[in-house]
């Protein structure tokens, strides 16, 4: 059984999720604004349900960027220490290719975590785009590879009753 969702209430969804880009004008934005426009009206089916899927998503995709840059700082640390330092500054000597061999798998292994950030960076963009137009649709969206941090109110994890759920 679908019920009619309030425009106001459309809004409010498709801010919180859009409040989450606040994290690049404002450190921690990304929890703080949807915090707040979740808070102040979760008394609401619709609201409660998008708040939670927002900040969920925004700690899931915080606690992978830190495993990331834990695996990078390490994995450059050990890669620094595996190779000499000397390799690595005559390796930027544009005429001399001799070290470059010894130093090319650090050089990889940046460029690796390098595209991971990014992909988690456009992945998390892309996702908080869709979500915000479910919710400006009326429509419930539940991120890809969210941990659930803040548990839905029904037992198993799912949308309250009075939302249509879309399959993505």
């Amino acid at each position: 059984m679908e019920t009619h969702i309030s425009n106001q209430n459309k809004n409010i969804g498709t801010l919180i999720h859009a409040s989450t880009f606040s994290k690049y004008f404002f450190p921690f934005g990304n929890f703080i604004f949807p915090l707040v426009f979740w808070l102040s009206n979760k008394n609401k089916a619709f609201i409660d349900a998008h708040g939670k899927q927002c900040l969920n998503f925004q700690i899931s995709v915080t606690l992978y960027a830190v495993i990331l840059a834990t695996l990078g700082f390490f994995g450059t640390i050990f890669s620094l220490l595996s190779s000499n330092s000397e390799n690595i500054r005559q390796s930027f000597d544009p005429l001399n290719f001799q070290y470059l061999s010894e130093v090319m798998p650090f050089f990889i292994f940046l460029g690796i975590m390098a595209t991971l950030f990014i992909a988690l960076f456009i992945f998390e963009i892309i996702c908080v785009l869709q979500a915000s137009v479910r919710a400006s649709e009326g429509k419930a969206y539940n991120y890809p590879i969210c941990i659930h941090f803040i548990q839905q109110n029904s037992s198993k994890n799912e949308w309250p009753t009075t939302l249509k759920t879309e399959t993505l």
